[in-house]
């Protein structure tokens, strides 16, 4: 099963370090792996065409650096790089079969 996770993380322009309400938002992921539920992550990020090139990039790796830290299994991921209208972060879940 494959479900967009309720959870987005959107950035101010230009900016790629995670403030207290992102890593409210990455505790529940972080939480939800602790269940042993999640079989993957996917960790979506875009940017919008005018910005400085590499900061999609950069944000998912914040994201992955607070996850590993954090002892999310950080084998279990994948990170998308898009183009979009908006600077944010959105995770797909695939949750392991019961």
């Amino acid at each position: 099963m494959i479900c967009k996770f309720p959870l987005s993380l959107i950035f101010n322009f230009e900016q790629i370090h995670l403030a207290n309400h992102h890593l409210k938002m990455l505790d529940e992921i972080i939480k939800l792996s602790k269940t042993n539920k999640i079989d993957k992550l996917v960790i979506i990020s875009t940017q919008r065409k005018n910005s400085k090139k590499g900061l999609s990039e950069n944000r998912a790796i914040e994201v992955k650096k607070y996850l590993k830290k954090n002892y999310f299994n950080t084998n279990k991921y994948e990170i998308v790089l898009k183009e979009g209208n908006e600077d944010k972060i959105f995770f797909k879940v695939e949750e392991k079969p019961n």
